[in-house]
């Protein structure tokens, strides 16, 4: 994974917390794994910092993990074009044979599936996932479920008017959602919370360490918190080597390995915000939209200075009205 990793130039990835494992337990602890330190936020994640990302196993579950690794393997796809697996290929081969186990035949069945990969960057992907409970060692799903699930996933079909105007049905929606908004005024949407007073004691240290503006939400999820602990001013270095201020601020949900986040960073163009989906305007401000056309991702705002946006959790547990008002909400710092 490393050498894949290395060889195909590193992947930026919208870390969602600190991922730390210090391997300092007692001599007999069952949690002597390896030692992981990622810090939060966007950023360039290489052979080691990558495998530490992906094969984290603490303070979540497997499906969150797993949720983790998709996420990771979709801004591979985003990132990495078929020019550079093509001109590559010999040794991408070499490297994907001596360290997988497939039931590939010929190293064309190979790289059509490389191709298929590469074929679909920019476009969204939908995620089904299955109503199923979670117990100590497996997840159950009722037989009807199942059966749903599997209908959902074979008729899985693009969305609709995600891109480019809205349909006439949407343009209506939008103006009878406009009379709604203007009857309601300043309601907080349902879901959140006024957070003004703690967001900017979270963004006051970040204020006075950058030399950009920071942006911080004024609401928040009902039951989240600030992980203080994870927020973080930092560099991060495009793929020409320029330096650019960024920062995160970690939000924790009440649901197990589930945070959120609001990013921002003087590089302009970052791969994350290379295909949005949609856009939404809202208080005077425009937000692109990144998801897979029903479920939001991230929404995201640019300003002469910077560009900022509010992350779901990896499960996407924030739902599409909660994460627009959250960005919606958000405000400078000063």
């Amino acid at each position: 994974f490393q050498k894949l990793l290395n060889r195909l130039g590193c992947v930026y990835s919208d870390v969602d917390r600190h991922y730390f494992n210090d391997n300092n337990p007692p001599v007999d602890s069952p949690t002597d794994y390896a030692t992981i330190n990622v810090k939060a936020g966007y950023q360039k994640l290489c052979g080691n910092s990558g495998l530490d990302y992906v094969r984290y196993r603490h303070q979540d579950d497997d499906i969150t993990r797993s949720a983790r690794q998709q996420g990771f393997v979709r801004d591979a796809k985003d990132q990495i074009g078929l020019d550079k697996v093509f001109n590559d290929r010999d040794e991408l081969l070499k490297l994907f044979a001596r360290n997988t186990a497939s039931d590939f035949n010929s190293e064309d069945e190979i790289l059509s599936v490389l191709k298929l990969a590469t074929d679909l960057v920019g476009k969204p992907v939908q995620q089904v996932q299955f109503p199923g409970v979670e117990g100590p060692s497996y997840v159950t799903l009722e037989p009807g479920k199942l059966r749903g699930t599997v209908q959902r996933f074979l008729n899985a079909q693009g969305t609709k008017a995600a891109k480019g105007k809205p349909r006439a049905s949407a343009k209506k929606k939008r103006a009878k959602d406009k009379k709604i908004e203007k009857k309601q005024g300043s309601a907080t949407p349902p879901g959140l919370i006024e957070a003004k007073s703690v967001s900017q004691d979270e963004a006051l240290p970040l204020a006075t360490e950058l030399r950009f503006p920071v942006w911080y939400p004024t609401r928040m999820s009902v039951g989240s918190t600030y992980v203080t602990s994870d927020r973080r001013a930092y560099i991060i270095r495009d793929r020409d080597d320029k330096k650019y201020q960024a920062y995160r601020l970690v939000v924790h949900t009440p649901l197990v390995g589930q945070y959120y986040g609001i990013q921002g960073m003087t590089w302009k163009d970052p791969p994350i915000l290379a295909h949005p989906t949609g856009e939404k305007k809202m208080g005077g401000r425009t937000f692109k939209l990144f998801g897979d056309g029903k479920h939001l991702r991230l929404v995201s705002w640019e300003t002469p200075q910077g560009v900022y946006w509010v992350a779901n959790t990896l499960l996407g547990t924030l739902t599409n009205q909660q994460m627009l008002g959250i960005a919606e909400s958000t405000r400078r710092f000063g």
